[in-house]
C-alpha cells in the first residue's frame, strides 16, 4: 500500500481518493493507466468534481516529491553526515556503523509523518493507526536491529569522551540502574502507561465522583479496540521481559533507550496540552499530536524528539502567518509542524544536537527538568493573558 492510500483508508473519513480503489459512482471505472504512480494522478482529474478542484495535486507531489528527498536522504546519511566530525572523515565507517539500518528506519518514520501530516491536514487529527504500528515496531525492533540509533559523543563512566549510541542519559554516561530490577518495572510501567493512554478515557464529573468512576471504567471497553489494546500490552509486556531476561545488554540498552524515549516525548506534549486545557479552558493540542511525538521519541530518542517539538513551530512562523492570511482561519493543526520539526532535526542532526544541543543544553541534567517546569508555568500565564485579553476586547 502506498502513501497516499494510506492517507485515504486510515483516515477517519475516508474519501476514496486513492488511486487503487474503486472510482466513484458518478465517475469513469479507473483502468491500469489510471494505476501509473504519478502520471496517474493526472488522467484523474476527470474526478475534480466528484472529490474537489485540485484534489490530484497534492498526491502526486507526494509520490514524486518523497522518493526524490528520500534518495537524497539515503546518500546524505551513508556519506556519515549525522555522524560526530571525527567519524565522518573516514569514507568507510558509515557503512560499519549500520547507518544504512538508521536510513530506513528514518525513511519509515518519515512516510509516517507525511501520511499523519495529510490526515491532519484534512481532519484536524491524527489517528492512532498512524503512530502505533510504529511506535511498536521501534520499541521492540531495537532489541533486533539497535544499530539504528544516532551515534554521539558523550562520557564514559571514567569521564573519558568517548563516539556511543544515543541513550535517554546522553551526554553523560549510561546508568547501569536500567539493567536492574527496578529498571525492567520502570520499563514496564511506561511501556504500560503507553498503552492506557490509547484506551477511550472519559472523564466526567457533571454527575459526582462515584458515577464519574463508573463512566471512566465503562468507557474503557466500550469500543471493540479495547480487545486489540490489551493484546499489545499484554504480548508486549512478554516481550519486553523476554528481552530483559535472554537479550544481550546491548538489545536490552536500545529497548530502554526506545521506551524512554516514547515516554519522555509523549509526556512532553501530553503536560502542554494538559496546561492549555487548565488555562483556556478548552482543547487546545490534541491526543494524536501525544501519541506523534510518542512515535517520534520512540525512533530517534527523546533528546531528539524535545528538540524537534521545539524546532517545528519555530520553523513554521511564517508559514503559519500565511496560511492565516490566506483563509483567515486561526486554528492551525499542530501535527505538520511536528513532523517538520522531526525531518529538520534528522537532516541537521549533527549541527543542532552534537555541536550544539549535546554540550549546551543536555549537560544540565536535573536542571533541564527545572527549566521546563518554568516553561509550562509561563506558558500557562501566558495562554491566560491571552484568554482574558480576549475575552475583555471581545464582541
Amino acid at each position: 500500500m502506498g502513501i497516499n492510500e494510506a492517507i485515504d483508508r486510515w483516515a477517519y473519513w475516508p474519501r476514496g481518493v486513492g488511486r487503487m480503489g474503486p472510482a466513484p459512482e458518478s465517475c469513469p471505472k479507473r483502468g491500469g493507466w489510471d494505476w501509473l504512480p504519478i502520471l496517474g494522478w493526472l488522467r484523474l482529474r476527470r474526478e475534480s468534481g466528484h472529490h474537489g478542484r485540485g484534489f490530484w495535486l497534492r498526491p502526486m507531489a507526494v509520490e514524486l516529491l518523497l522518493p526524490l528527498f528520500l534518495l537524497w536522504l539515503y546518500r546524505w546519511e551513508l556519506q556519515g553526515q549525522l555522524l560526530p566530525g571525527n567519524l565522518a572523515t573516514d569514507a568507510e565507517l558509515p557503512g560499519e556503523l549500520g547507518v544504512a539500518w538508521q536510513f530506513w528506519v528514518h525513511a519509515a518514520l518519515i512516510s509516517m509523518l507525511v501520511i499523519a501530516t495529510c490526515i491532519d491536514l484534512d481532519e484536524r487529527m491524527i489517528p492512532d493507526t498512524v503512530t502505533t504500528p510504529l511506535t511498536l515496531l521501534a520499541v521492540f525492533g531495537a532489541a533486533v536491529f539497535p544499530d539504528w540509533r544516532f551515534w554521539v559523543t558523550g562520557l564514559s563512566a571514567e569521564g573519558s569522551w568517548v563516539v556511543t549510541r544515543l541513550h535517554p542519559a546522553s551526554p553523560d554516561p549510561w546508568n547501569p540502574w536500567w539493567h536492574s530490577a527496578s529498571g525492567f518495572q520502570t520499563i514496564l510501567l511506561l511501556y504500560s502507561l503507553w498503552c492506557f493512554a490509547l484506551a477511550d478515557r472519559r472523564w466526567i464529573l457533571r454527575r459526582g465522583w462515584k458515577k464519574a468512576w463508573r463512566y471512566f471504567l465503562a468507557g474503557l471497553v466500550r469500543h471493540p479496540s479495547w480487545k486489540l489494546l490489551l493484546g499489545i500490552w499484554l504480548a508486549g509486556l512478554l516481550g519486553l521481559g523476554w528481552i530483559y531476561a535472554r537479550g544481550t545488554p546491548q538489545s536490552w540498552s536500545a529497548v530502554v533507550s526506545s521506551v524512554f524515549g516514547m515516554a519522555m516525548a509523549g509526556a512532553l506534549v501530553w503536560s502542554l496540552r494538559l496546561v492549555a486545557r487548565l488555562a483556556m479552558g478548552m482543547e487546545a493540542i490534541g491526543f494524536g499530536d501525544v501519541t506523534l511525538m510518542a512515535m517520534v521519541g520512540a525512533v530517534l530518542g527523546w533528546q531528539p524528539a524535545w528538540l524537534a517539538f521545539f524546532l517545528g513551530p519555530m520553523a513554521a512562523i511564517p508559514l503559519v502567518i500565511l496560511v492565516y492570511l490566506w483563509t483567515r482561519d486561526p486554528a492551525t493543526p499542530l501535527g505538520p509542524y511536528l513532523a517538520l520539526g522531526s525531518l529538520l532535526t534528522i537532516v541537521a542532526f549533527r549541527p543542532l544536537y552534537l555541536d550544539w544541543a549535546s554540550e549546551r543544553l543536555f549537560f544540565l541534567g536535573d536542571w533541564l527538568i527545572y527549566l521546563f517546569v518554568g516553561f509550562l508555568f509561563a506558558f500557562g500565564l501566558l495562554l491566560g493573558l491571552l484568554g482574558l485579553i480576549k475575552g475583555r476586547w471581545a464582541p
